[in-house]
This record gives C-alpha cells, structure tokens and sequence, in this order.
C-alpha cells in the first residue's frame, strides 16, 4: 500500500468553489486509481478568523505561529474541530467515506515541542503506521489535523507540511 498523501492548506477551506473541484478530483482519482488517499491539513485562516473574532493577539515567527498555553485550545479547536470537520462533510457530500484524525491517535505522528519560545507548537516525526494502514485497507480516506500530542499529552500545533511529511516517512517505515 502506497497512499498518496495531499497536504490541504487553510486557504482552501475559503473556498466553496476550490473545496468542489478538489473532491470532485478525488473521487475522480479513486475511480481511476488504485492508490489510496491520505488529506493532511492545516488551517491557519480558520485560526486567523477565530483569533480576530476573540480580539486574541496573532503572532509569527519564523513563518511559525506562536501558540501560548492560553491559545492552544482555541486553535485545536480550529484545525481538529472545525476545519476537520468541514473537510469531512465535503468527503460526504462527495460519497467518500473518510475519517477525521489528529496526528496523535494510534500514535501514527510523534510529536515533541520545537522550541519553548514558540509555545505550543510541535515537531513532527515518524510513528505507528497501524491506525492509518487500517483504515486504508478499510476503504476509508483519512483527514488529519495538524494537532499533535507530546508523550507528556501537551497538545501542539504543527506546521501541516511538516505534519504530512512525517506521516508519510510512518508509512515508509513498513
């Protein structure tokens, strides 16, 4: 099993119109195709949206957002709840059965701080690839959040591109 893996930034959940042609072209790709298919999203004009309608400061560094303690459940809120969730509603409308996941379950991401300063954002790494791999062999299209889970259950907030290349480094572990 070699899943092709598309990362999904924020940007696209803006767009009713880019949401319908990038289904319509995944349920395309799986008629034609054997190959299953992986979302990895972030979700930072969610955030973005969320943060100006709580009058909550939004600050970047090094392209990173920095995620206090205060702010961690808010934007996981965000990227695992709704933008998750509006990706799994279009798999529906789009009879593509999917489920919604965060880096953390079945440990298929591991997920350690990247640097204190930056508050709760997290390093992506390979982990278990078992979770994923069944719900492949199952027919099921995973949609995974950027949100991860330190060992010490710290959540983190995870650069999406970094998110997807570490799932797929799991998947190569086998």
């Amino acid at each position: 099993m070699n899943p092709l893996i598309i990362k999904l930034g924020g940007v696209l959940l803006d767009s009713e119109e880019a949401l319908e042609r990038l289904f319509t072209a995944l349920v395309n790709y799986r008629e034609a195709h054997q190959r299953p298919l992986i979302i990895v999203h972030g979700g930072g004009c969610v955030v973005d949206e969320l943060m100006k309608q709580l009058n909550l400061p939004v600050q970047k560094k090094n392209g990173l957002r920095v995620t206090p303690a205060e702010q961690i459940d808010i934007i996981t809120g965000a990227l695992a709840g709704t933008a998750n969730k509006t990706l799994l509603a279009w798999a529906k409308k789009h009879g593509i059965s999917s489920v919604g996941l965060f880096l953390g379950d079945g440990d298929s991401v591991k997920v350690t701080q990247l640097d204190a300063e930056l508050g709760h954002v997290g390093l992506a790494q390979p982990g278990s690839p078992a979770l994923i791999n069944t719900l492949l062999a199952g027919g099921y299209l995973p949609v995974v959040s950027s949100i991860g889970v330190t060992d010490e259950g710290q959540l983190m907030n995870v650069n999406a591109d970094q998110a997807a290349t570490a799932l797929a480094a799991t998947l190569r572990r086998i």
